[in-house]
């Protein structure tokens, strides 16, 4: 489906598939923050997301901003599909990406597009580390496994809005 190419940087050298995918994904994440940032809609959405009634209250349509949120999600979900299809074939544990995604998302803070981007990189960083430097370590490996989500109870017990996430204030 993609073109086969290898890009070569040093001495590494990378396939096509996912050189191209994070070319996509980088995109798509481009537009999503636009999207989030300066659009009427985008704007109406994080104000739905954030207090349903205020939003109303200022005029916005929560079955309008519903609808807009399920096809950008579809739309974001095909792309993916596409391009882990590409990347990984048929064979994919799915429940362990999704889990993966769910400690990206705390980790980066549940509101922050672009921390979710930052943890996701360091996440990715640390767990090749841990099965490096620590699965030798155990009698049977499989620390890398485990260690996204020792990473996850740490962050919601120092930060439990994820290091790029707005701080809440409560008052009463």
């Amino acid at each position: 489906m993609l073109p086969t190419f290898s890009l070569k940087i040093g001495f590494v050298s990378i396939p096509s598939e996912p050189t191209i995918g994070f070319f996509i994904s980088a995109i798509c994440v481009g537009i999503l923050m636009i999207f989030y940032r300066y659009t009427k809609l985008g704007l109406g959405m994080r104000a739905t997301a954030e207090d349903l009634k205020v939003a109303q209250s200022f005029g916005i349509r929560a079955t309008t901003v519903y609808k807009v949120a399920w096809v950008v999600s579809f739309i974001v979900g095909a792309i993916g599909g596409l391009l882990l299809g590409a990347i990984s074939g048929v064979m994919v544990p799915l429940a362990e990406i999704g889990l993966k995604a769910f400690t990206v998302a705390l980790f980066g803070g549940v509101e922050s597009l672009g921390g979710a981007v930052i943890a996701g990189i360091i996440l990715g960083i640390l767990e090749n580390l841990a099965s490096g430097y620590l699965d030798p370590l155990l009698p049977r490996g499989g620390f890398a496994g485990v260690f996204p989500f020792v990473v996850m109870i740490i962050v919601l017990i120092i930060r439990p809005y994820g290091f790029f996430g707005l701080k809440k204030i409560e008052r009463v």
